[in-house]
């Protein structure tokens, strides 16, 4: 796969005008060509209802996804050129903050790992554990702020492409219905 410099997506309603909407929240599947799948997220609308995505950010998920050790990952540049755009639907959001919540939650002072460090290294830990989880809830809070229970995510098919170097920046529309709409 070869990252591009910049992805856009912009918002559409049912008759193709821009639905302007922020926090509508997106992800990115890429396919390994060994090893594990990995998901890119989350990558939310502006009040534009655009989305817009630098090659850094994509490296930087990336990164924070493969940082989590529960799979084995290949680098994203060994992945194969095809991708995936999809609307994250309200289950997988609920799953999402009901798994991730009550792991990001958790009290600090419950670590077992604390109980083992000499006085002197565990006020260390627990401020470099302060900082981690204050990121990680910021990341966190964007899933509880999205916009997509809103949305019957069933009508937005995934966007199907391949970042195969033939362009250095990528447009797509993601066509949006409102429920009750």
């Amino acid at each position: 796969m070869i990252i591009p410099d910049k992805i856009l997506i912009q918002l559409t309603d049912t008759n193709g005008n821009p639905f302007r909407q922020e926090n509508v929240l997106t992800g990115i599947r890429t396919f390994a060509t060994y090893k594990n799948d990995i998901d890119l997220y989350p990558f939310l609308s502006n009040e534009e209802g655009k989305i817009e995505i630098t090659e850094k950010e994509i490296k930087d998920t990336a990164g924070n996804f493969i940082s989590f050790g529960l799979m084995d990952y290949g680098s994203l540049e060994s992945a194969r050129p095809d991708i995936h755009i999809y609307l994250w639907t309200s289950e997988r959001l609920d799953y999402y903050v009901n798994h991730w919540g009550a792991i990001l939650y958790k009290d600090i002072m419950d670590n077992a790992i604390l109980d083992m460090l000499p006085s002197h290294q565990r006020d260390e830990f627990i401020e470099e554990m302060k900082k981690t989880k204050a990121e990680e809830l910021v990341r966190f809070e964007k899933f509880k702020i999205c916009y997509n229970k809103q949305l019957i995510t069933a009508f937005t098919p995934d966007i199907h492409d391949k970042w195969d170097g033939r362009q250095a920046a990528y447009s797509y529309e993601m066509r949006i219905k409102v429920k009750n709409a």
